[in-house]
C-alpha cells in the first residue's frame, strides 16, 4: 500500500540505478516489463526508504519542507535503491552511498547538520518577554510582566517562584 507522500519515485530510482538494474530485481517472471505486484513492490520499497528518511527528519522539518527538498530525494533515492539491491541477493551494492546518506541524516537528526537549502521547524511560536525591574526585591529583581509578554510556553523565561505583583 503506497503511502500519501514519498520522497522518491520509480524515475528517480531509474535515473540512479538504471532501468534494467530495477527490472533485473522486480521483473520476477522474465516479461522485461513491471506486472502490477512487481509495481505494487517497488512501491512498498519506496514507502520503506520514505519512512526510513521520515524518521531522521520529520522531527526537525515540515513535511513540505522534506519533499521539495532535492538533497532529501535524492537520500531517499539511494535507500531505496539499497533495500531494492538486497532483493536478490547483492546488498553491499550502493552501500557506502546509503552510509554516507544515514550518517547526514544522523547528523541531521541530532542537530549536528542541517538539511541543505531548507528552513528548521521550531516547535515554539513568537516568543516575547517585557522585563521590568522590580526594585522591592532583593533578589532577581528582574521580572517578566505576563500580562503583556507573548509566549506559547508558560514558563518562558519565568520563575513560578517569583511572583510579578504591582
Amino acid at each position: 500500500m503506497a503511502l500519501g507522500t514519498t520522497h522518491t519515485t520509480q524515475a528517480e530510482m531509474e535515473s540512479i540505478f538504471g532501468v534494467d538494474a530495477i527490472l533485473m530485481r522486480v521483473d520476477d517472471n522474465d516479461s522485461d516489463s513491471l506486472e502490477s505486484t512487481e509495481t505494487t513492490y517497488l512501491e512498498d520499497v519506496i514507502d520503506e526508504a520514505t519512512v526510513e528518511l521520515e524518521t531522521y527528519l520529520i522531527h526537525r522539518y515540515a513535511l513540505a519542507t522534506i519533499t521539495a527538498s532535492t538533497w532529501a530525494r535524492r537520500a531517499c533515492a539511494y535507500i531505496a535503491i539499497h533495500i531494492l539491491s538486497q532483493r536478490r541477493g547483492d546488498p553491499g551494492q550502493y552501500c557506502d552511498r546509503y552510509t554516507h546518506y544515514l550518517e547526514q541524516l544522523t547528523r541531521i537528526r541530532d542537530g549536528k547538520g542541517v538539511l541543505p537549502r531548507s528552513g528548521t521547524r521550531h516547535e515554539e511560536g513568537a516568543l516575547m518577554s517585557n522585563l521590568v525591574v522590580d526594585d522591592r526585591h532583593a533578589r532577581a529583581k528582574l521580572r517578566v510582566q505576563p500580562d503583556i509578554s507573548e509566549s506559547d510556553h508558560p514558563d518562558q523565561d519565568r520563575d513560578r517562584s517569583l511572583t510579578f505583583d504591582i
